[in-house]
């Protein structure tokens, strides 16, 4: 058994908020069924799952858009070796019912059906599946990150007793969403992956590469479309353009009330309560959902 780290957590919840700051949502959620596959090593899995992120970024390429995406191994109950995979694939927009722009994720779900086909020269049926919608979704987001979390190390303390005015130990499980499941045997080997798109040093400049992709979805950052390049953080930039800042999460600041740590839209959906107040008695963990809801919300 290998539960995520508070350290792993918390890495996964900065770039979790990156991606979202920046238009990027992690709600194409793929699972990857290595037993179908015949792997059963956490090795293999791991390698199987690097190299289907591989071929995925180099689709995303080809057609000129922004990849991002966050990753856990697993071992179920019944010893399948498996994968969760949330990623960025660029969505539909709605404009008064209508459905417009490229259908990206259509075409991405076409091609990952087709995975096991070039990979292993046959077809191999739910050996990768894909689940999301056609227009993009934060509270999807938020959804697939969460899951990605459940199986975390339940005694990893937040915020001792004695730090806070309640005095009431804060633990990591409070400001995750979903019950604990024990991951499975899967080696002492890290099981988590995040993309460097979305990893410290991305941060540290201040936006993904390819932040241009975003511009025609947030037309408030037209006037910084320059400094939405790699070129724009070099020393040697021309002092005349702006200069994004460095991105810094809120849990990177010690925020963990949650609606404020996942925006209201999720918190409220979870939680039942509405949008953060001044008070200082702002709740702050989670209730957890039932597994009906899991099923449910994932579409299962």
């Amino acid at each position: 058994m290998t539960d995520l780290s508070k350290a792993e957590v918390l890495k996964a919840l900065a770039a979790a908020e990156f991606a979202a700051a920046f238009a990027l949502p992690l709600d194409t959620m793929v699972t990857l069924d290595f037993g179908r596959m015949n792997l059963s090593e956490p090795s293999e899995a791991r390698d199987e799952l690097q190299r289907f992120v591989k071929t995925a970024n180099a689709w995303l390429y080809d057609r000129g858009l922004p990849t991002a995406s966050i990753a856990v191994v697993e071992r179920s109950m019944g010893g399948n070796m498996h994968a969760h995979l949330a990623m960025h694939v660029p969505g539909m927009r709605r404009d008064e019912g209508r459905l417009l722009g490229i259908r990206h994720r259509s075409h991405f779900r076409a091609w990952a059906s087709e995975y096991t086909d070039r990979r292993l020269g046959k077809h191999v049926p739910r050996a990768v599946n894909i689940r999301g919608s056609l227009c993009p979704s934060i509270l999807r987001h938020w959804i697939s990150v969460s899951y990605l979390l459940k199986s975390h190390d339940r005694d990893a303390v937040l915020v001792g007793a004695r730090n806070r005015p309640d005095r009431e130990t804060l633990w990591l499980s409070d400001i995750l969403a979903f019950d604990y499941v024990n991951p499975g045997a899967v080696g002492p080997e890290r099981r988590l992956f995040i993309s460097s798109n979305l990893g410290p040093a991305r941060r540290a400049i201040g936006t993904p590469p390819a932040a241009e992709f975003l511009l025609d979805r947030q037309p408030h950052l037209a006037n910084l479309a320059l400094s939405l390049t790699d070129a724009c953080t070099a020393p040697d930039a021309p002092s005349g353009l702006p200069r994004p800042r460095p991105f810094r999460a809120a849990v990177e600041d010690g925020v963990f009330d949650v609606r404020r740590l996942y925006g209201s839209q999720f918190a409220s959906f979870v939680t039942g309560l509405g949008r953060p107040a001044k008070a200082p008695d702002i709740r702050e963990s989670f209730p957890k959902l039932s597994l009906l809801e899991r099923l449910d919300l994932l579409g299962v």
